[in-house]
């Protein structure tokens, strides 16, 4: 018998046939038109603002008071406009003093030294002589340069020939001497003067502080004294007057 190649068809008992796996076919299904989606809402956007709109808030936000700004400068000038004319009226009393005639310029050296005691706080009574209202300025603590010596108060006796008196005192007897005296006054000795009252006036300055010296130089003590010395009455006396006489100053 020859070699040969023996095929049994039939499979061995203990192994099982492994079945083929069968995948589905892919059946294609038939294409449905989807509705168009709604068409989306626009964002809120902010309104658009041109230019010109721009610069009107820009404007608005940046708007001057000028309501305010004028009421605070009204207010300003009400407070003001009394305390420069104050310091006006003053400063052109004192240059009308001493640009006058030798006579009047010696007499008015004397009317600043008051005036200047007066704004101060001290009393000096219109009574009083000239000489007499200088030896009690002497006595003041205004001027401690100016002070006299003890005993001496209203008597020159005191003071050695030669010694110079107090400088208030100086003052009042030179505007005394120009006054009463029938000899022309010099040009010099009212220079002498007003050199005086201006070392009593820096004294003054020196010796206050600066609310003191702002209080001095805005009082109105010596302008109404001067006015009621003037005219009989204080300025308030005599608006009164007018408003209770209206007619009395214009009969003939």
């Amino acid at each position: 018998m020859s070699a040969g190649l023996f095929f049994d068809p039939t499979p061995p008992r203990d192994q099982k046939p492994i079945a083929e796996e069968t995948r589905p076919r892919s059946v294609p299904r038939p294409q449905v038109l989807q509705p168009p989606e709604p068409p989306e809402e626009p964002a809120d956007l902010p309104p658009s603002t041109s230019d010109r709109g721009s610069d009107s808030n820009d404007d608005s936000r940046l708007k001057i008071p000028w309501g305010a700004i004028a009421t605070c400068g009204g207010v300003l000038a009400l407070l003001t406009v009394p305390l420069l004319a104050i310091l006006v009226a003053k400063s052109r009393r004192r240059k009308k003093r001493r640009g006058a005639v030798p006579s009047r310029a010696l007499t008015g050296s004397w009317d600043e030294v008051v005036d200047l005691a007066r704004d101060a706080g001290v009393v000096v009574p219109t009574d009083m002589t000239r000489q007499e209202a200088a030896w009690m300025l002497t006595s003041s603590p205004l001027w401690p340069a100016s002070a006299a010596k003890p005993g001496s108060m209203s008597n020159a006796q005191w003071y050695q020939f030669g010694e110079e008196l107090p400088r208030p005192v100086r003052v009042a007897r030179a505007a005394d001497t120009a006054d009463f005296s029938g000899d022309e006054a010099l040009a010099q000795q009212a220079d002498e003067s007003w050199q005086i009252v201006d070392e009593l006036s820096s004294e003054l300055k020196s010796n206050a502080t600066r609310w003191t010296r702002i209080r001095r130089a805005l009082s109105v003590t010596s302008l109404s004294a001067r006015y009621r010395q003037k005219h009989g009455a204080s300025p308030l006396g005599v608006l009164r007057r007018r408003l209770r006489h209206p007619f009395r100053g214009h009969q003939s």
